[in-house]
C-alpha cells in the first residue's frame, strides 16, 4: 500500500498548523506590545487628560473584617449623630485639627484609626462633608462600613472655621489578611482596562487614581475586601464618576453587587467552616 499521499496530507496539515500557531503567537505578542506602548497615545488621541501613571506592581491581600456594633445602632442602621455642643475645625489646618478632634474620646470611639481623604470629601460651603476611612497596612478601606464622616453646619464661605453639627460613623474590627499575598496590577494596567472597556470617554479628565480596599462579600458576618484601584474621572460636561478595578484579577467591579452568604444554623455549620473555602472573585 502506498502511504505517500497520506504522508503528504499529514505533512501539509502539520505545516499549516505551525503557520497558524506562528500567526497566533505573533498577533498576541503584537497586541501586548501595542497595549503596552500605545495607551498614552490613545489617551492623547481621545483628548483625555491624565496624571502620571505608575507601572510598578505592588503586593496585596484579600482581607476580612467584622462590623462593630455601637450601642446606639442596630446591625443595618446608619445613624446620624448630632452634637449638643458642636466642636470646631480650622479650615487652614484641616488635617491636624480634624486629627485632634477624632482622637478626643469624648466625641468618638476608635477615632485614631481613621485617616482623612480629601479625594472623597467635599469642602465646598454647600453640602460639605469631610470623609475619614480606616486604614490597614497603609491602604484605606473605602467603604461605608469603615467610614467616619463629619458634616459641618452651613456657614459663610469667608468663615475660617467649620462647626461640626453632625457625624456618621461605622467601624470594622478584627481586620486580618486572607489566602496569601498576591501581585497587584499597576496603575497603568488599571487605566488600560478601563480604556479598553470604554469606561473612559473622549475629552474626559482622569483626576486621580488611588489604591484602596473594596468590599466584595459578606460571609458568615465577615466582610471580605479586595485591593482595588479607584479612579475618578471628570466627564466632558463636568460630571464625575469613580470607577473601580480589582487589583488582583484586573476586572472592573464598579457596579458589582456584594455577595452575601448568611450564617448557617449550628447543625449545618460543618458544611462551610472557613472563608478560605469560598471561591472569591
Amino acid at each position: 500500500m502506498d502511504f505517500r499521499p497520506v504522508e503528504r496530507i499529514f505533512t501539509a496539515c502539520f505545516f499549516l498548523f505551525n503557520i497558524f500557531l506562528f500567526i497566533l503567537i505573533y498577533q498576541q505578542t503584537t497586541d501586548i506590545q501595542l497595549n503596552k506602548d500605545s495607551i498614552y497615545d490613545h489617551l492623547k488621541e481621545d483628548a483625555i487628560d491624565f496624571p502620571a501613571l505608575n507601572n510598578k506592581q505592588l503586593k496585596g491581600n484579600y482581607i476580612s473584617a467584622e462590623k462593630t456594633i455601637f450601642d446606639y445602632e442596630s446591625f443595618n442602621s446608619e445613624v446620624l449623630v448630632s452634637f449638643s455642643n458642636p466642636p470646631v475645625i480650622k479650615k487652614n489646618k484641616l488635617v491636624s485639627s480634624a486629627k485632634i478632634l477624632l482622637e478626643n474620646k469624648k466625641y468618638f470611639e476608635f477615632g485614631s484609626e481613621y485617616k482623612y481623604f480629601a479625594d472623597f470629601s467635599n469642602i465646598a460651603s454647600k453640602d460639605a462633608h469631610l470623609d475619614f476611612y480606616q486604614v490597614f497596612q497603609n491602604v484605606p478601606l473605602i467603604d461605608e462600613i469603615s467610614k467616619l464622616q463629619l458634616l459641618p453646619k452651613d456657614q459663610a464661605e469667608s468663615s475660617e472655621i467649620w462647626e461640626i453639627g453632625k457625624y456618621k460613623q461605622a467601624h470594622s474590627k478584627n481586620i486580618d489578611t486572607l489566602l496569601g499575598q498576591q501581585t497587584l496590577i499597576s496603575e497603568e494596567e488599571a487605566i488600560k482596562t478601563l480604556y479598553n472597556h470604554m469606561n473612559i470617554p473622549e475629552k474626559s479628565n482622569i483626576l486621580w487614581i488611588r489604591l484602596g480596599y473594596s468590599r466584595i462579600a459578606n460571609i458568615h458576618d465577615k466582610n471580605i475586601f479586595v485591593p482595588t484601584w479607584f479612579v475618578k474621572i471628570q466627564l466632558y460636561k463636568g460630571k464625575t464618576q469613580i470607577e473601580k478595578v480589582n487589583a488582583i484579577n484586573n476586572s472592573i467591579i464598579t457596579n458589582t453587587e456584594i455577595i452575601t452568604i448568611e450564617k448557617q444554623a449550628e447543625d449545618d455549620s460543618h458544611e462551610l467552616t472557613t472563608i478560605d473555602k469560598i471561591n472569591i472573585p
